[in-house]
């Protein structure tokens, strides 16, 4: 983060803490005893936080008005220490160990009816909560579920992840202790992982009636998960047999980078072998799979050509795209009209991998073509256009032409000038 960006915030006083308290009663209709306010306040001057004043408030609300010797951590991290201890004792330590070990491990966190299967997969969670005999579906009671994620709701914030509402902790410290409690091992984490792939490998790809809606959740917990524990047969298995887990991620660069993130993660790990994402990412884009639309196709193409220099395997992959059903030497022909936007945005796409390839006299055919038709169904101002001009400066530049570069440079910014303004930051781009 920038430095002008941080402002560091003056200590919470003990003025200010002795009115927050005060606040907080006052607000839960709570009155503490004279000796209870003044053991919570003392605490409070060794960690005059905010946060340990809450939680501290919160943990009085078990205690009763002639309590006088109550367990008063002085610091955050006991505090969230003896919370943990207190939910154990009142649920039981293994379905408590479970429970916050998944809500912790999950980036974003997990909705309670996840919850209640995962921990539902763990023996020792069975075994403590079902003494005499288990349910009939095998799963803990929602009830114990819902009352342990009662007790920690002060401290959880909902959020809208994969399309679903999880719950996850709302301060670092909660993620720290839980890990310092419950994940401080190898093999906890392994396990847990562990159990979160049996959990999703079970659900369903799609999720909808039509069977068109893919489950968003499953399609990025299990790639994130088999990584983490470095099964790398595992996830080449699921990459290469699952174009979903491609399709849901192309239309923006945080999903493309984290898709992109698994392929580099599983040839770190697993070097060379028949996991290739050329081939499988190639014969997605090629299959005629319903799943995979133009659009995709497209995307497909630039992400190989992006985030793997693939430019061979994107080139192929455009080609097929085009859908010519003449001979692709005919398009050059100075009197022949392509009116397909679609096809003419599928040119400066191969275009562009010529100039990575250096075969420059082949990419400025493409991209010529591709500007003159577009210039002439759609104006020179348009967007469409105004890339394909960005592309030709581009190939000059790489083909050592420099004074056509700054031509169509020239151009590019006298033309973004007239459609965006001074003031637009796509004009300083040009």
């Amino acid at each position: 983060m920038p430095f002008h960006h941080i402002e560091e915030l003056p200590q919470f006083t003990m003025e200010e803490g002795e009115e927050m308290l005060d606040r907080l009663c006052q607000n839960h209709a709570r009155g503490l005893e004279e000796k209870q306010r003044a053991d919570i306040l003392k605490q409070f001057s060794h960690d005059q936080s905010t946060l340990f004043l809450t939680i501290a408030f919160l943990q009085s609300l078990r205690w009763k008005s002639w309590d006088t010797d109550m367990e008063i951590p002085k610091n955050v991290k006991g505090q969230i220490a003896l919370l943990i201890k207190q939910l154990s004792e009142d649920f039981g330590p293994n379905l408590v160990r479970a429970l916050v070990s998944h809500l912790t491990l999950t980036p974003g966190g997990m909705n309670v009816d996840e919850l209640r299967e995962v921990v539902s997969i763990d023996e020792d969670v069975l075994v403590e909560v079902f003494k005499w005999h288990r349910s009939p579906d095998g799963l803990v009671p929602p009830l114990l579920i819902f009352e342990i994620i009662g007790r920690l709701e002060p401290y959880l914030v909902t959020r809208k992840v994969d399309d679903l509402e999880t719950r996850f902790w709302y301060h670092r410290a909660f993620w720290e202790a839980a890990e310092a409690v419950f994940l401080s091992s190898a093999e906890s984490i392994t396990t847990t992982h562990m159990q979160a792939i049996e959990f999703y490998s079970k659900q369903p790809t799609y999720v909808s009636d039509s069977g068109m809606k893919i489950n968003c959740r499953k399609m990025r917990q299990l790639p994130r998960r088999l990584r983490e524990l470095e099964a790398w047969p595992a996830l080449g298995d699921f990459l290469t047999n699952n174009p979903e887990a491609l399709t849901i991620e192309l239309n923006s660069e945080v999903g493309q980078a984290r898709y992109a993130s698994y392929w580099r993660s599983l040839k770190e790990g697993n070097g060379d072998t028949e996991y290739n994402v050329e081939i499988a990412l190639s014969s997605f884009a090629l299959s005629g799979n319903e799943l995979i639309n133009e659009e995709h196709v497209f995307l497909i193409g630039d992400f190989l050509k992006e985030y793997f220099n693939s430019y061979e395997a994107s080139l192929k992959v455009f080609m097929v795209a085009l859908q010519l059903d003449f001979n692709s030497e005919d398009i050059f022909e100075q009197n022949f009209r392509i009116t397909d936007s679609r096809q003419l945005d599928c040119m400066s796409r191969i275009g562009d991998v010529y100039t990575r390839l250096s075969q420059y006299d082949e990419a400025y055919k493409w991209l010529f073509k591709s500007y003159s038709e577009l210039k002439r169904n759609v104006g020179e101002e348009h967007n469409a256009t105004l890339r394909v001009l960005m592309l030709l400066s581009r190939l000059m530049k790489d083909w050592g032409r420099y004074k056509e570069s700054l031509n169509y440079d020239t151009q590019l910014y006298d033309l973004s000038l007239k459609k965006f303004g001074e003031h637009d930051e796509r004009v300083a781009d040009a």
